[in-house]
């Protein structure tokens, strides 16, 4: 984008998140999230951090894919002719949304890539901020090796908007494999650095139900819910 970005109105203060959290689980075991580099992004100044690209702890309540490679296919080029809509099957139910093709057709064709080849079954929702957004994450903190720059917005990222997650010092709208949906207002103050691909269209419900299980502080999941499988339907 050209021109100056106007800084963001203040958000309501929050704990800083830290770059690693301990998950201790019973008295004996203890599960360390080591963030593979957060980008913080400066809300209003108080340090609190937008969606980035993070690892997530071994997975305790849902078995976990442990087959998921990344794509050696070429970049896809979509339709923009043709709707492209997404069922997102989680341990919590469906989450259906409706790729921008038009708007964004890199960003959406990595998603499309990723999706299609079974990248995203048995991935963790590994970051859950209250009105906020919830963050698919990347199990075992393997990061897909070929990111692509998808399109910014101009329009922000209202409720329901699916957006890619940053890795830290990256170029604005890199999208390597994490993405997070948005479930509250508070994402209306991120920085237009985020490539936004799609819009939920059903299942705004499952995202909130979801996000219910962060912790209020940190963020982090009390309760690992995962994709199952993601259904590319064409219309």
């Amino acid at each position: 984008m050209s021109g100056s970005r106007r800084r963001p109105p203040p958000a309501p203060a929050r704990t800083p998140r830290p770059l690693g959290v301990d998950l201790a689980i019973g008295a004996v075991v203890a599960v360390l999230v080591a963030g593979a580099a957060l980008l913080v992004i400066d809300r209003s100044g108080d340090g609190t951090s937008g969606p980035s690209t993070t690892t997530t702890p071994a997975q305790t309540t849902v078995p976990s894919s442990t087959t998921r490679q990344p794509t050696t296919r070429p970049p896809v080029q979509l339709d923009p002719a043709i709707t492209y809509t997404a069922t997102i099957e989680t341990t919590r139910g469906d989450i259906v949304i409706e790729l921008d093709v038009a708007n964004a057709p890199v960003a959406s064709g990595q998603f499309y890539k990723l999706a299609t080849d079974g990248f995203y079954e048995g991935v963790t929702f590994g970051r859950l901020e209250d009105n906020f957004m919830i963050q698919i994450g990347d199990l075992g903190g393997t990061v897909y090796g070929a990111p692509v720059i998808g399109e910014i917005p101009d329009a922000g990222y209202p409720v329901g908007s699916v957006a890619a997650a940053l890795i830290e010092g990256s170029t604005p709208g890199m999208f390597d494999a994490q993405f997070f949906i948005v479930t509250g207002d508070i994402a209306e103050q991120l920085q237009p650095e985020y490539a936004r691909f799609a819009t939920v269209v059903e299942g705004m419900d499952v995202a909130r139900a979801i996000e219910d299980a962060g912790d209020p502080k940190t963020g982090v999941p009390a309760r690992f819910d995962q994709i199952v499988k993601i259904s590319i339907t064409e219309s």
